[in-house]
């Protein structure tokens, strides 16, 4: 039986309060992770808040979840992540202020596969003043 092809799969995660763009009295960075440490910009909202918009691949995980593939996942199979990261603009060793770990493992095959078949996105916000790992406000990621 041949493999399942990966669906391609659009994110929108909406970062309220983002952390400021001085610390210390030295310029800062904060945006979305790459899985080489360069960070994607959001996008100023008239209300303060940042968004990024972003797409990943997703294929069938073990016992109905999914597993998220791209350039903007980490972590194991079961528990793969995105990371908003906080650092020192001049900083080349990556030494970040803060990070916020935002799990991807509680959305299922069967949401993707709908989600795919609708042409929707999933949406989460988080509050960009935290660190560490992070619960999306609002109950988690919704289908928009």
């Amino acid at each position: 039986m041949p493999k399942p092809q990966p669906l391609t799969i659009h994110f929108r995660v909406v970062c309220l309060y983002p952390p400021p763009s001085h610390s210390d009295g030295q310029p800062t960075v904060f945006g979305l992770q790459d899985k080489q440490g360069a960070l994607q910009p959001g996008k100023s909202q008239a209300d303060g808040s940042l968004v990024f918009d972003f797409d990943l691949q997703a294929k069938p995980g073990t016992n109905g979840a999914a597993n998220f593939l791209g350039v903007y996942t980490h972590g194991s199979v079961a528990e793969r992540f995105l990371y908003l990261s906080y650092g020192f603009a001049n900083d080349g060793s990556q030494g970040w202020i803060r990070r916020l770990k935002i799990p991807l493992s509680s959305i299922l095959w069967e949401q993707v596969e709908s989600a795919h078949a609708n042409q929707s996105m999933f949406e989460g916000t988080v509050d960009g003043m935290g660190a560490g790992r992070t619960r999306l406000i609002g109950g988690g990621w919704k289908l928009s």
